[in-house]
């Protein structure tokens, strides 16, 4: 979740085939977790080729079976910023966002425009006759 929320701050995208398993602690140390032989094995059938595990889970690699970690390859991590720097591409999405299919907001447009349109108050009906102020100068509508 934490690399998640990394990714989404920073606009990195994740890296394909990758798993990871661990806690996390408030300082950003990755800490074990159990179920590693499960883990890997469901990984191996999902199709998974990197997966990340914490460093003081290595021991439990030798409860895997070898044809099990054929064609993966395990990295052993103790800090968040490991995960980070292993799961997460170098280019940003920003880079992707001039194009027109992704793009939000187009150079031209200024984004601190003001619009001077004045406030209406209007009336609007909902199915059981109870009617709701509604603003629709800049979109917004409380309903």
């Amino acid at each position: 979740m934490a690399t998640a929320l990394y990714s989404l701050i920073t606009g990195r995208k994740f890296k394909h085939k990758l798993a990871m398993t661990g806690e996390l602690s408030l300082v950003g140390k990755v800490l074990p977790v159990g179920g590693i032989k499960e883990k890997i094995l469901a990984a191996k059938r999902a199709g998974i080729h990197t997966i990340i595990l914490p460093k003081l889970n290595e021991k439990d690699i030798s409860e895997v079976p070898e044809y099990a970690l054929k064609g993966l390859t395990l990295h052993f991590v103790s800090h968040i910023e490991e995960v980070f720097s292993l799961a997460l591409m170098e280019q940003k999405l920003q880079d992707g966002l001039n194009d027109k299919k992704t793009s939000l907001v187009k150079p031209s447009q200024k984004q601190d425009r003001v619009v001077s349109k004045k406030l209406t108050p209007t009336k609007k009906v909902l199915k059981r006759g109870v009617k709701v102020p509604a603003r629709t100068a800049r979109g917004v509508v409380s309903i």
